[in-house]
């Protein structure tokens, strides 16, 4: 009987292994063809915006968005962004992806207008809340009469009070407000100072307010001015010179993204220019917010870069360590390995 029983036993065992050995190579498989979809989409995406725009820069990201916003629509935003990642390793250009991130915001929420709530507080957050971003963005525009009130405002962070969420609400303010400054100020002034959620959304409308991205897409201004706004650097300094206290610090924050463009990467220009503010906490937040702007024109490489971390050894004592700890963390949530943690 024991005999009988240790081979009955063995043949349990056989078969057990034998189905788990299948199942683990059925999974295999799927994982392998699921890869293979991934890296066939993600080459496609690349094609498109290559053959069908031949743009580079601003443009060719603006290509990929609406690619990515379709590709949400159809499939999710967890696959579209596991297509993201993929065209990462293809193209280098996709690595500065806060706008792409836009794009899959925007498919997302049209798949499930409903569910935008949940899509806030659960979509990926990488690319620099890019996804968060654009599902904002597309709920504002299904308002009635596309109307952003301050109830609205705090309503949608509400259930996701993230940083990255006040700051898309501030974009949408700046349209709201179509561009009176003035006006989206004191839609912010919804949000409280506590944990600097007002700061976050004032730095969404200045934002908005120099790079006219949601401006142009609501048809406030013309395309030409979206693609040339960095040439507008003299006018937004000239603004940040007229406030005071944390909306002159918010629009200096914010003036980096066209001092970059201005000084071709240069940091000593870019730095210098922050030290100019007329505020001390808008000098320091101008000079850390630079280090996303400058790393991303040096393709997120340190060594290339670190030589900055030093020129404000005399100006601002802090200044070298937070630079340093803010490059290690861009150069590793901009690779593509990585990016799926931001």
């Amino acid at each position: 009987r024991f005999i009988v029983f240790m081979a009955v036993l063995l043949l349990l065992i056989g078969i057990g292994l034998f189905q788990n050995k299948e199942r683990i190579s059925a999974l295999a498989a799927s994982a392998f063809a699921e890869d293979a979809a991934i890296e066939g989409k993600a080459a496609k995406v690349n094609e498109a915006c290559d053959d069908k725009s031949r743009l580079q820069g601003a443009g060719k990201l603006a290509c990929y968005s609406k690619e990515f916003q379709h590709t949400a629509y159809e499939n999710g935003p967890d696959y579209a962004f596991k297509v993201l990642f993929a065209l990462q390793k293809k193209d280098s250009a996709a690595r500065t992806c806060h706008l792409i991130a836009h794009g899959i915001g925007w498919g997302a929420y049209e798949r499930n207008p409903a569910d935008w709530r949940s899509l806030i507080a659960s979509i990926n957050p990488a690319c620099v809340y890019g996804g968060i971003h654009g599902v904002l963005e597309q709920y504002a525009s299904d308002l009635p009469e596309g109307r952003l009130t301050k109830k609205v405002m705090t309503d949608a962070c509400s259930s996701n009070p993230s940083p990255a969420c006040i700051h898309a609400v501030g974009h949408l303010a700046t349209v709201e407000a179509q561009d009176d400054m003035d006006s989206a100020i004191e839609l912010c002034s919804t949000f409280p100072q506590a944990k600097r959620q007002r700061h976050y959304c004032l730095t969404g409308a200045f934002m908005e307010h120099m790079i006219a991205d949601n401006l142009d897409q609501h048809g406030l201004y013309p395309q030409s001015r979206r693609q040339e706004w960095y040439k507008l650097i003299d006018e937004f300094e000239k603004l940040c010179r007229s406030y005071e206290g944390e909306n002159a610090t918010a629009c200096w924050t914010e003036i980096i993204h066209a001092s970059s463009i201005k000084f071709r990467g240069d940091a000593k220009a870019v730095f210098d220019l922050c030290n100019t503010a007329q505020v001390e906490e808008g000098a320091k937040l101008c000079k850390r917010h630079a280090i996303t702007e400058l790393i991303s024109r040096h393709d997120y490489n340190i060594t290339s870069l670190k030589y900055a971390c030093a020129l404000e050894r005399q100006n601002d004592a802090e200044f070298e360590r937070d630079c340093y700890i803010n490059l290690a963390m861009l150069a590793l949530f901009h690779s593509p390995k990585e990016a799926v943690h931001v």
